[in-house]
């Protein structure tokens, strides 16, 4: 997935997001999944975290994402993931 055209990929910016975003003491790497698979509960995250994680997304992708989103449960990165690429989609 290309955002804006300057060849940065989705799935890539937004598990870096999610490195600096994480709870103090997340190790991704030492859970020996992958991020896309895993809850925000499952990382730790609390609901002002994830806010702040979901506009961070939002920001650097340069998409507007449904605010219904931080509703569902599990929300799973992957499901924020196809959200975001749903919407860069939408925008051409």
């Amino acid at each position: 997935m290309q955002i804006r055209g300057i060849g940065v990929d989705a799935a890539r910016e937004m598990r870096s997001l999610l490195r600096l975003h994480a709870p103090a003491g997340s190790d991704l790497e030492r859970l020996g999944v992958r991020p896309e698979d895993l809850s925000f509960e499952e990382l730790g995250f609390d609901s002002i975290r994830l806010v702040q994680f979901v506009l961070a997304c939002e920001k650097s992708l340069g998409v507007s994402l449904p605010g219904e989103i931080l509703l569902r449960r599990p929300l799973t990165v992957g499901t924020l993931l196809a959200e975001a690429e749903h919407a860069l989609a939408q925008q051409g």
